[in-house]
């Protein structure tokens, strides 16, 4: 590839004088500054992410009582940095209604400046309360705002080079260069056998592992593959981006170039003869066990030794060497390469084969530093998902059966199904499973499991994957929090991204590509301690790094130490371990140049982070960098510049980007139902829809609508799933099979080509498209018509990032307008009993409405959770709960919570026409309870079990005072009964009242209180307060409606909800 001019090298001059000029200090800004606590992404935002700068003020930790007392009142402005003129304003928004995240023991507001696009450089300023003003640090808006940081971050790996000099031009400049490592004689071209050191083997070349001068192939395994993945996911961005390294202009990409390096050191490892069946891989290579780090490392003489050949460096090198041979393979680049690499891994596979113990541990510790059986030996206990991996890469080579055969049985062993993530840990055995599902020889049961668990909702749903405003105030809650915190988030970015990746859940794509943006901004700045967790990244945009890390060149007392005076500081961009309350308590925090009179222990999670390096403290629990922790930011990080975000294709008919998506089966109204080949209903029938389940539109003039909610006007597109397919599978272009219209007018669509399903039982799958249609901040509804029979609607999706349906629309909600919190994203535990289990988020059943849910399964167990109120007046509340015991007898468990609001009880009753069908054990719906005179502000709500074995899931909330008809005066329920209910319309009515031989009137109304029908009744003598109503011949479309007393009894006016199924 040939070299690209690089505008990084000009700037470097610039600030390394001036830095020396300063004494350092243009590195070192003041943690404690106000800027600082505008936290931002240091180096920008891309125009078409979402950009959400966070405003803090620290509560707990050790900048307790700093940052900014901001004036809720007043604007923020984006500013050019140029001209200081301001570009876009809007208000904070107060972050969980003023509450301290305990993650970080900060509280704040975001300001949310996405959809501002003009490329340019700016800053926020925000208003205090003092009267005064702060501004953040300069950032850019622009489309390759991230490539030199992804050049930076790459050149680690060419700064982690074994018998490689480090030149200037390769690096980052003049003051990171170094002569050959371990280059003499007798060191790695001498590598000596460690139980017998006149045996020495040539094992020069590869990577440091990470601060410690030693290699050793296990290790290798997640930063290779990440590697690899990286460029298989986007292959023609990777050939033609230079990351000038010594092989740039050689006509192959040089990310592979890079990898080489290192697999060239395995090959070495390896003890391969061609002409003999099986080969197996040394373990391990480096000094023996001696702590001492010298600096530079082309100083240390030391002699280097190497371990024996082991089971679980031969499978996991066989993995990485098949999948070097693919990757090389799609880049048409290496042909004898691919053959040998080929054929050594097959030969290392067959090695693991025959192993009598493949289990065994060979690292008995003599060799420092790390344990090369892994952390609980886990590469000696987790052969088989290893091997399971590498047979995906040598069947795609080979295509032979046995490789396929050990998949199938051996991909269940694999880390997604064995936790909660997919790849957080062991990444690089998730990414080979959803790599083997692109293979068309792919063993179709076997694929199908793959693609059934990473879609399922542990791991594709939740704020794990999307973001959620009370999870955290830096939107960025990882699902570990412990030893690389910083790698383990970058690679919760690719469990998320690649569901984008492989198409899976596409009507989540855009916010699957928002949670993945925050998670880069916070490794980039947004984070409490408003640190870009990259080394000296000045010179590429960066404000406040991590200027200090545990690494043998960089080690204490060199001028490689830190920023401080005239040290150049580390190399940039090595990313740190990153925050860890599981390391050494006593570490005291450093950031920057500044140090604090407190230690890690005594911190919030998300500040348990300190960039110092003295050995006494543990450094490497904190700071160390390493090649799998910097693999993981790289892959995480190219989704962003390499075009996996969600633009274009994503499922969704590529639209750019539909935030927000409805199953219609799920929120369906009936708008006419012809009744020739069948009713307007849920047809659970549906293979290849979305969620399993349609609607029925099987007659010509059939109709159904679905409502959705628009916050905040502007053009959206919505793209309709529909049936595309005749029953008999033999056409897939029925777009002119339907007519939609919005809002009861009939609007223009086209069918989207590209969003047509593969042939799904008998029939395709595929989107009618209305684009920039104008809409405003409302509710609206689409209704879609068929034109032919046998036609099923299955999806409605809309674009806008703070729309979402109407929670419960056949629950008796009205015209109230919901917000909504999922309880396990904002409980506080008051009272934890203990007994059938403790309090705690789950995701065991799947009707829950994001399908986590808490539980709550002994009385007495009691959790709050704040919420805001925006007006005075009459609210309704629903909580949405378990409401059937474990054996599914009995739904009416309304009684069976308590409720306070404010620590005053409320009463709450159970709408029935929320409660769905038996799912495994439980049927959930809602408890609904009317407050009168709710003042605007925040307020608490108690919920208690009064039961064992339940569950809590949402809570939703609105002004009701638009909804007058179910007033608490008006809603008596003793006084009317009504059976069966829900009903088909044929109803017994029981008053709690005696009515013999009066004359009633009875009026029906639909939810917005408009009248329906209306009917006189005279009851006889005999029938005292027992009477029958029948609504059969108005032919009520399913939802929720009302009647109530209108004349000819003392008790006018009483109301009673009734469902009409």
């Amino acid at each position: 590839m040939q070299h690209q001019h690089h505008q990084s090298i000009l700037r470097l001059s610039f600030f390394l004088l001036l830095s020396i000029f300063l004494g350092g200090t243009i590195y070192a800004q003041e943690v404690l500054e106000d800027r600082n606590f505008i936290r931002i992404d240091q180096f920008g935002y891309l125009p078409n992410a979402t950009k959400v700068a966070v405003i803090a003020k620290a509560v707990d930790g050790y900048n307790a009582g700093e940052g900014i007392d901001l004036n809720q009142g007043a604007t923020v402005d984006l500013i050019d940095a140029t001209t200081n003129a301001v570009v876009f304003s809007a208000y904070p928004q107060l972050w969980n209604g003023g509450g301290k995240d305990d993650l970080s023991g900060d509280k704040g507001a975001w300001f949310d400046f996405t959809e501002f696009d003009t490329e340019g450089a700016y800053r926020i300023r925000v208003q205090k309360n003092d009267g005064s003003t702060a501004e953040s640090y300069e950032f850019r808006i622009a489309d390759d705002v991230y490539n030199e940081v992804m050049r930076a971050a790459i050149n680690m790996f060419y700064y982690q080079r074994i018998n490689q000099d480090k030149l200037a031009q390769y690096g980052s400049g003049e003051p990171w260069t170094d002569t050959e490592w371990y280059g003499r004689p007798n060191q790695e071209t001498a590598v000596r056998e460690l139980d017998n050191p006149s045996v020495t083997r040539d094992l020069s070349g590869g990577w440091f592992d990470a601060g410690d001068p030693n290699k050793y192939v296990t290790f290798a395994v997640d930063a290779v593959h990440a590697l690899l993945t990286t460029y298989d996911n986007a292959p023609d961005f990777w050939n033609d981006f230079d990351l000038n390294i010594p092989e740039s202009g050689n006509d192959t990409p040089d990310l592979l170039d890079e990898v080489k390096f290192e697999i060239d050191w395995i090959k070495k490892m390896q003890l391969y003869d061609p002409n003999r069946p099986t080969a197996g891989i040394i373990q391990k290579m480096g000094i023996l066990n001696d702590v001492s780090y010298i600096s530079p490392p082309s100083t240390d003489t030391r002699l280097r030794y190497y371990n024996g050949v082991c089971v679980s460096s031969t499978i996991t090198g066989a993995g990485m060497m098949a999948h070097a041979a693919v990757s090389y393979k799609r880049a048409n680049v290496w042909p004898e390469e691919i053959a040998e690499l080929t054929d050594r891994a097959a030969k290392a596979f067959a090695y693991y084969e025959a192993a009598p113990n493949k289990a065994e541990l060979c690292d008995d510790g003599r060799i420092e530093a790390g344990d090369a059986d892994g952390p609980g030996n886990q590469y000696a206990t987790e052969h088989r998902a290893l091997a399971a991996a590498a047979a995906v890469y040598l069947f795609e080579l080979t295509g032979e059966q046995k490789y396929k055969d050990f998949i199938a049985a051996n991909y269940r062993q694999a880390r997604p199904w064995k936790a909660e993530d997919w790849g957080v840990y062991r990444a690089h055995q998730g990414e080979a499973l959803l790599y083997y599902t692109q293979n068309p020889e792919a063993d179709p049961t076997t694929k199908q499991g793959i693609l059934d668990m990473k879609s399922s909702a542990p791991k594709s749903t939740g704020s794990n994957y999307v973001v959620a405003e009370q999870d955290n105030l830096y939107r960025a809650k990882p699902i570990y929090f412990n030893w690389g915190s910083n790698s383990l988030i970058s690679r919760q970015v690719g469990d998320i991204m690649d569901l984008h990746v492989y198409g899976i859940r596409p009507e989540n794509s855009a916010a699957y590509t928002e949670r993945g943006q925050s998670i880069i901004n916070y490794l980039h700045g947004t984070n409490p301690s408003g640190i870009c967790m990259l080394s000296n990244m000045y010179q590429y945009g960066g404000d406040l790094c991590a200027d200090e890390m545990w690494h043998s060149w960089f080690s204490l007392d060199t001028k490689f130490d830190n920023i401080d005076g005239t040290n150049v500081g580390p190399a940039p961009g090595f990313i740190s371990g990153g925050p860890n309350p599981q390391g050494q308590g006593s570490m005291p925090i450093k950031l920057g140049t500044h140090s604090f009179p407190a230690t890690a222990g005594q911190q919030p999670d998300q500040k348990a982070f300190s960039v110092d390096n003295f050995w006494q403290n543990g450094p490497w629990a904190y700071n160390e960098p390493a090649i799998y922790y910097q693999a993981a930011y790289i892959k995480a990080l190219s989704y962003f510049i390499a075009g996996n975000a969600a633009e274009g294709e994503t499922g969704t008919g590529g639209i750019d980007p539909i935030k927000d998506c409805g199953e219609a089966e799920l929120g369906f109204t009936v708008g006419n139902d012809v009744g020739g080949n069948g009713t307007v209903e849920m047809d659970s029938n549906s293979p290849g829809s979305t969620n399993g389940a349609s609607v029925k539109l099987f007659d010509a003039g059939d109709a159904a609508s679905y409502p959705f909610t628009i916050s905040r006007g502007g053009k959206f597109d919505l793209a309709v799933r529909v049936r595309v397919g005749e029953a008999a599978g033999n056409a897939t272009n029925l777009a002119d099979a339907y007519t939609v219209s919005l809002d009861g007018n009939e609007v223009e669509y086209v069918l989207d080509s590209t969003s047509i399903s593969p042939l799904a039982g008998d029939t395709y799958w595929g989107e009618i498209v209305l684009v920039d249609v104008a809409l405003t901040a409302a509710d609206h509804e689409v209704t879609v018509t068929a034109k032919q029979d046998y036609l099923k609607l299955d999806r409605v999706c809309w674009r806008d990032a703070n729309s979402v349906p109407k929670p419960d629309t056949g629950g008796g909600s009205g015209e109230i307008s919901f917000d909504c919190i999922e309880i396990e994203n904002a409980f506080t535990i008051l009272a934890d009993v203990g007994g059938n289990g403790e309090i705690r988020g789950d995701g065991f059943t799947a009707n829950a409405s994001g399908d986590r849910y808490i539980n709550m399964f002994d009385v007495g167990d009691k959790v709050s959770f704040p919420f805001s109120v925006a007006d005075d007046g009459m609210h309704e509340m629903r909580f949405r709960l378990r409401v059937g015991e474990a054996s599914g007898t009995d739904r009416n468990l309304a009684d069976k919570y308590i409720v306070t609001l404010d620590g005053e009880e409320v009463i709450t009753d159970l709408d029935e026409g929320t409660i769905s069908a038996l799912f495994d054990d439980t049927y959930w719906g809602e408890i609904v309870a009317r407050v009168d005179g709710l003042s605007e502000g925040v307020h608490t709500v108690t919920v208690e079990a009064n039961n064992n074995w339940l569950k809590f899931d949402r809570f939703c909330f609105g002004n009701a005072d638009a909804t007058s008809l179910f007033t608490p005066e008006s809603r008596i329920a003793a006084d009317i009964q009504v059976s069966p209910n829900p009903s088909n319309g044929l109803l017994q009515l029981n008053l709690g009242f005696q009515a013999r031989g009066e004359a009633l009137t009875i009026g029906l109304y639909d939810l917005t209180g408009r009248q329906l029908n209306q009917r006189a009744i005279r009851l006889g003598q005999a029938s005292e307060h027992q009477f029958k109503l029948d609504y059969r011949d108005l032919n009520l479309a399913p939802g929720v409606y009302a009647i109530k007393l209108l004349a000819g009894v003392t008790a006018l006016g009483e109301v009673q909800r009734i469902v009409i199924q």
